[in-house]
C-alpha cells in the first residue's frame, strides 16, 4: 500500500505542496499518461492499440509521408525552431512562401501561420475586439476563446450552452 504524505509548513512553496497533498489524498491528482503514437489515429498505450478519440489530428497529417519527408528537409536546413517570436526575431523565408501558397489556394488576400488553434484565438480575438466590444460566447466554448475574449479587454458575456433564449436576454 502506498504511503500518504503530509506536508509541513516550512518553505515558500508549502501552499503548492499542501494543495498537491490534498489532491492526492482525495485521489484527484492528475497524471500525464504516456503512449506511443501510431498511424490512422491509433495509439499504443501499455501494450494495447487504441483508437485515439481525443486527438486534434483531424486531417490525419501526423504520419503523412510527404509532410514527414519535407519536415526532415526543413529541419536539416533551418533547425528545429525559430528561436523566438516572429514579431521579435522575424520569420524564416519559407513562412512567407507557405503563407502565400495558402492564400492562393484559399483565394484570400493574406494568410498567417500560427502554431495552434489556441494561439490563433488568443491572438485574433484581442486583435479584432477592444475595450468597446461586446463578445458573446457559448459557455462551453474552448478555453482559448475565453482567454482571447478576456485579453481583448471587451465586455465578455457568456450564455448557457446552445441556449439562444439566454443569449437573447
Amino acid at each position: 500500500m502506498e504511503e500518504k504524505r503530509t506536508c509541513i509548513k516550512n518553505g515558500k512553496f508549502d501552499f503548492f505542496r499542501n494543495r498537491l497533498a490534498k489532491r492526492e489524498e482525495q485521489n484527484r491528482k492528475r497524471k500525464l499518461p504516456s503512449f506511443i503514437p501510431l498511424e490512422k489515429g491509433r495509439v499504443n498505450k501499455q501494450g494495447r492499440v487504441l483508437l485515439n478519440l481525443s486527438s486534434n489530428d483531424y486531417l490525419g497529417l501526423t504520419f503523412n509521408k510527404t509532410i514527414l519527408r519535407k519536415a526532415v528537409l526543413y529541419a536539416e536546413k533551418y533547425g528545429n525552431g525559430t528561436g523566438g517570436s516572429r514579431l521579435v526575431t522575424g520569420s524564416p523565408d519559407f513562412y512567407g512562401e507557405i503563407e502565400d501558397k495558402i492564400s492562393l489556394l484559399k483565394k484570400k488576400e493574406k494568410t498567417i501561420l500560427l502554431n495552434s488553434g489556441y494561439q490563433a484565438n488568443i491572438s485574433l480575438l484581442p486583435a479584432i475586439a477592444g475595450r468597446k466590444s461586446i463578445i458573446f460566447s457559448d459557455y462551453l466554448n474552448h478555453n482559448s476563446i475565453v482567454r482571447g475574449a478576456l485579453l481583448s479587454g471587451g465586455d465578455f458575456k457568456r450564455f448557457r450552452h446552445n441556449d439562444l433564449n439566454h443569449l437573447e436576454e
